[in-house]
């Protein structure tokens, strides 16, 4: 993986920082002009709110929703729900949720997605669950892949996996929204990154 995205890129790599998963983390580089991009609160979004809505967002108070990665299910301890799943401790010199024994010893994570298998969870967010300003749900590895099916087909995103878990929370909860809301997802990311996860999982699934 790394070697096709240095052919791609060429000296626009300039370096590889890790290795934890199949795809490269990447730093001091942009690459050849991309035939899309996504910008979640972009101007252009602010415009067709305020036209949609007959008010600026900014007049709103947005109910903010997190998804966490519910792995194989809260139950199964196989997971990455730090705040769902763990309580307050210290990690990387950050007080925050984790995912820990109870003598404080990092526990593995699990979940289809490389970017939320990770034992903890931004202060930011923990901030927001502490104060109530955001709910934070669980999605698991199933929905998710639902979701990122679901939006390939009907909209032709391709979303990444770590958004595909709040693509599959927003679908839950459409349905109980009145018609006139505006259900905003944040889409992180490209999801072809994905494509070789997806498959493999399917084909675990499928093999039982």
């Amino acid at each position: 993986t790394h070697e096709a995205y240095r052919r791609e890129l060429g000296d626009a790599l300039k370096y590889v920082t890790s290795t934890f998963t199949d795809e490269p983390s990447l730093m001091t580089l942009w690459m050849k002009p991309m035939p899309y991009f996504c910008l979640p609160v972009s101007d252009e979004f602010l415009d067709a709110y305020a036209r949609k809505a007959g008010h600026a967002l900014a007049d709103d108070v947005p109910e903010l929703v997190g998804v966490e990665a519910g792995g194989k299910g809260l139950v199964t301890g196989e997971h990455a729900a730090s705040i769902n799943g763990g309580r307050v401790g210290v990690l990387h010199g950050s007080k925050t949720y984790l995912l820990q024994t109870p003598s404080g010893q990092i526990i593995d994570t699990y979940s289809v997605s490389a970017g939320l298998d990770y034992p903890g969870v931004g202060p930011e967010h923990a901030y927001l669950a502490d104060m109530k300003r955001a709910e934070y749900t669980v999605i698991n590895d199933d929905e998710a892949i639902a979701a990122f099916d679901a939006l390939c087909r009907f909209e032709g995103i391709i979303p990444a996996l770590e958004s595909s878990h709040a693509v599959a929370e927003a679908i839950k909860r459409a349905p109980k929204l009145p018609k006139e809301s505006v259900l905003l997802v944040n889409l992180s990311g490209r999801g072809d990154k994905d494509m070789h996860s997806v498959m493999e999982y399917k084909r675990s699934k499928a093999e039982g």
